[in-house]
């Protein structure tokens, strides 16, 4: 991305209240028999969207609310075999993010070795797409928060919205889409060569994926509906969607230390 690091401690609360959206990224270690957590203030009635990506391991995500009361428990709903989810936040508060290896669906403990995997929280659009941004060509440039954006679009019936940004060599990116229709979602190198697409990877047919930038350089996302994997707008569908990406740093190699975000009220 065109950030040179991930922030260390997610950072929502303050925004909850705002007219201001972010992206905001952590690396949380999971241990061997344990699990890994992170702390972070919402705002009640607040949109928000957390998924995570990165080692390929299968992780299992829950989020608690202030009094400790489970709200979601995703299994596969993030890039590769990761977890991710997104809800209104019931209360303002406390909640507390917890991450684990399937099928630690009860949160005893990691059953696997260690790992470390990117935790991604988006509170909404940090920029719009234009309606002219149908090929690579007139792709919007994204808006960036603190470790990715989160673009906002509308989609109707033979319609391609396509998003630029800047990448590093090396870097490993992850996108989500949270939406109401069956998308596709692809990546196109500088040149508008497909490198990664996805259909139904996200919840129920939204779409995410995870890909490592061969080079530095000008990449896009490109936004459309089931059946058009050829980006070329064949579709009848319309709906209004919010496109997630974050990247940085390479993720950690499994067992290595991650600072755990936290947030006071």
């Amino acid at each position: 991305m065109q950030r040179a690091s991930i922030v260390s401690v997610l950072a929502l609360l303050a925004l909850a209240g705002s007219a201001s959206a972010d992206v905001i990224a952590t690396d949380v270690f999971v241990p061997a028999g344990g699990i890994g957590s992170a702390g972070i203030g919402l705002g009640a009635g607040t949109r928000y969207t957390f998924f995570n990506f990165g080692t390929n391991d299968d992780t299992v995500m829950r989020i608690l609310d202030p009094g400790a009361v489970e709200v979601v428990n995703d299994d596969d709903n993030g890039p590769n075999v990761s977890s991710g989810f997104s809800f209104v936040a019931g209360a303002t508060g406390a909640y507390n993010i917890q991450l684990s290896r399937f099928p630690d669906f009860a949160f005893a403990g990691n059953a696997g070795s260690a790992f470390t995997n990117r935790l991604v929280g988006c509170n909404g659009a940090t920029g719009a797409e234009s309606g002219s941004n149908n090929t690579h060509l007139t792709a919007d440039a994204a808006i960036y928060g603190s470790a990715g954006f989160a673009m906002s679009g509308s989609l109707s019936a033979g319609d391609v919205d396509y998003f630029s940004f800047t990448g590093s060599a090396g870097e490993v990116i992850g996108a989500y889409t949270d939406l109401g229709f069956d998308s596709v979602l692809g990546l196109f190198d500088s040149t508008g060569t497909l490198l990664s697409s996805d259909d139904d990877g996200g919840p129920g047919t939204a779409s995410s994926m995870q890909f490592t930038l061969p080079a530095s350089g000008t990449y896009y996302f490109a936004v459309t509906a089931f059946a058009d994997f050829a980006f070329t707008g064949n579709h009848s569908t319309s709906g209004d969607y919010l496109l997630i990406v974050a990247g940085g740093a390479a993720v950690p190699a499994p067992g290595a230390a991650a600072l755990l975000g936290a947030l006071g009220l």
